[in-house]
């Protein structure tokens, strides 16, 4: 297998997607260090904390399940952070996130993905980075969610030791996301910008 450099990679793609103009020399290499520190500390947490063994337990599930939503939260404070210097979003709460649907987002898919010859009590649980409305969420399937995300899932599966995930047993689990999701996205934000309290 050639060597891949996963964290490089989406170091470039953030870096290209982010910024229009090349970033000064000084810093770009200390925003680099900065996002690699940050994706060693996932790392050292996620490889010294998880359970021994080849199937994830139920706390390996809920470390994982806790990343992903600190992952969402980021994403969507950062997309209201950026529509908000933009001037092009009045209110913090984003539309749907399948495209052309301007309904409000109420609900957000997880994804229970049992492992090769395991049982749906073994599943490896992940909230989809995507809200949606409620009709939308309902209709998702797993096949279109799971469409270009199979390889990065088995990787990093496989690399901390535990069985390749059996995506056609996928199981999708609608949630409903509360007011509190809402406001505490709001009050990051309001922290961020130096209009709240930490």
């Amino acid at each position: 297998m050639a060597e891949q450099h996963i964290i490089e990679e989406a170091w470039r793609g953030f870096v290209k997607k982010v910024y229009d103009a090349e970033l000064p020399r000084e810093q770009h290499d200390e925003m680099r260090r900065v996002w690699f520190a940050g994706a060693f500390a996932l790392w050292t947490s996620l490889m010294s904390n998880l359970d021994e063994g080849d199937d994830a337990t139920e706390f390996d599930l809920g470390r994982m399940q806790a990343i992903e939503n600190e992952f969402e939260r980021f994403q969507l404070e950062a997309e209201a952070l950026a529509a908000r210097s933009a001037g092009t979003e009045a209110s913090l709460k984003p539309t749907c996130g399948r495209t052309g649907c301007d309904r409000a987002p109420t609900h957000y898919l997880v994804l229970k993905i049992p492992p090769h010859g395991g049982s749906m009590a073994q599943a490896l649980k992940a909230a989809v980075g995507v809200v949606l409305c409620r009709d939308h969420a309902e209709e998702a399937t797993a096949v279109e969610i799971l469409a270009n995300g199979t390889d990065r899932i088995r990787d990093a599966v496989t690399a901390t030791g535990k069985l390749a995930p059996d995506f056609e047993r996928a199981e999708i689990e609608v949630r409903r996301v509360g007011d509190a999701f809402w406001n505490d996205v709001q009050a990051r934000v309001a922290i961020s910008q130096g209009g709240g309290r930490a």
